[in-house]
């Protein structure tokens, strides 16, 4: 049984624009931007389902941790 890779994304707030900036780890060309956290999330899901039924993933990086400097 192969085990199922984890996905990760990763919300920043943009404080000049009052946006939110959501990533998908592993994919660095993938991005979106939304007003609200929850709208942002949404979008990132939706495209981690079409990733997922579309083709084998193939990742670009690796999540690693976050780490409070």
């Amino acid at each position: 049984m192969e085990t199922q890779k984890q996905i990760f994304g990763l919300v920043e707030r943009d404080l000049a624009n009052g946006i939110y900036i959501g990533k998908i780890i592993g994919f660095p060309h993938i991005e979106f931007e939304a007003t609200s956290v929850a709208d942002l999330v949404g979008k990132l899901q939706a495209h981690v389902v079409k990733l997922v039924n579309s083709r084998p993933l193939v990742l670009e990086s690796e999540f690693i941790g976050v780490f409070r400097l």
